[in-house]
């Protein structure tokens, strides 16, 4: 197996301290001829230490997608977190799952990283567990924009208020939900604005209900969209948010096909109309004004 030099962390959102993070992995990886690798998780570690479920901003889908992309990491390993993994003491971890499992010869961790049972082990102690394994390891400061720490928790924060803009500069890109169109009703097909819809998934921070202005990545190529994110309080009474983008200047079968959506703007407030001919007419201005904002 060749060797690696390993990532450690979540990477919710794969923002930009991540990427300082990232970015030392590849370099390092360069100068000892290495593969660069990261090692995340399916599922976030508190929901095990804690029992508390953290809505994430990302699929693991999605923070694979974008360290592939952003990054240029293609070795990505993910584990499951589980109280049998938990219980790991430091020394352990080290030797058991970074030295022989993932067969790596340098690790790059955060310096909030924390890691053996009950989270006991700080990145002073990676740093000294490595050196007596004879594994190199590089720890990266904190990461801050505008005197503020970048951080998943703070970038929740402005999704859910449909912040797009700030949540773009802390994460380097935008917002993103890749997954596969389903079928709906069928209404914005009828309305004349065929829509490609995408279900939120359960343990993903859904954004502020509302229009944005979006980018869609179909087979490579980009589109400018409009996308109504919420319960579609017209004509339907679901609880399920689910994404619905009209995807302008194209035409095409997308069902059961993945595409990339990217939140670029918020435009407005999801709003229940007093009719489907209303509505009709205000998704048309929301077009109008996405040709005219993109």
């Amino acid at each position: 197996m060749k060797k690696r030099v390993v990532a450690l962390g979540f990477f919710d959102g794969v923002h930009i301290g991540h990427g300082a993070l990232l970015e030392m992995t590849v370099r390092r990886a360069r100068e000892k001829g290495a593969s660069a690798a990261v090692m995340t998780y399916s599922n976030h570690p508190s929901s095990i230490v804690a029992s508390s479920a953290v809505k994430l901003i990302n699929t693991t889908e999605e923070r694979c997608a974008l360290m592939r992309e952003l990054y240029g990491i293609s070795d990505i390993i993910v584990k499951e977190f589980t109280k049998e993994y938990s219980s790991l003491s430091g020394e352990a971890f080290v030797n058991e799952v970074i030295k022989k499992e993932l067969a790596a010869c340098h690790v790059v961790a955060g310096f909030d990283f924390r890691f053996g049972k009950g989270g006991k082990c700080d990145a002073a102690s990676l740093l000294r567990l490595c050196e007596e394994n004879g594994i190199g390891c590089d720890i990266v400061d904190e990461v801050k924009l505008y005197g503020e720490a970048v951080s998943s928790s703070r970038i929740r924060e402005y999704i859910v208020a449909g912040d797009m803009a700030t949540a773009r500069e802390l994460l380097g890109h935008y917002h993103c939900i890749i997954g596969e169109v389903t079928r709906g009703a069928q209404l914005g097909k009828d309305l004349g604005f065929p829509t490609a819809n995408q279900e939120i998934q359960k343990d993903v921070l859904c954004v502020k209900h509302g229009v944005y202005l979006s980018r869609v990545t179909v087979d490579g190529k980009m589109y400018r969209g409009v996308t109504n994110i919420g319960v579609r309080p017209t004509v339907s009474s679901g609880k399920c948010p689910r994404a619905e983008t009209f995807i302008i200047d194209f035409s095409g079968d997308l069902y059961g096909r993945k595409i990339k959506l990217e939140l670029v703007k918020f435009m407005r407030g999801e709003e229940k109309f007093s009719s489907v001919e209303t509505l009709r007419e205000r998704i048309e201005k929301d077009v109008m004004q996405a040709k005219t904002d993109f």
